[in-house]
């Protein structure tokens, strides 16, 4: 999914927070090819890893919007 736009009105530096919230809440993975990932991982894994990824995406736009407006009411 993507969930940058349901937040257009993100700035550039509220876009930079979202990847950095979602990558430290993924675990660690060395890929330097795409092959790398696919040939070790079996259709179920790859399923799974795009779902926590979607969710993982998802909470990090809720997380820097709650934040924004914390900050926007004066907190």
């Amino acid at each position: 999914m993507n969930h940058s736009s349901q937040h257009i009105d993100f700035t550039s530096e509220m876009l930079a927070d979202v990847a950095c919230i979602a990558l430290n809440k993924l675990p660690p993975r060395y890929v330097r090819h795409e092959a790398d990932l696919i040939f070790y991982r079996t259709d179920s894994e790859n399923s799974m890893m795009h779902e926590n990824l979607d969710l993982v995406v998802k909470l990090a736009f809720e997380t820097v919007a709650q934040c924004e407006r914390s900050v926007g009411s004066g907190f």
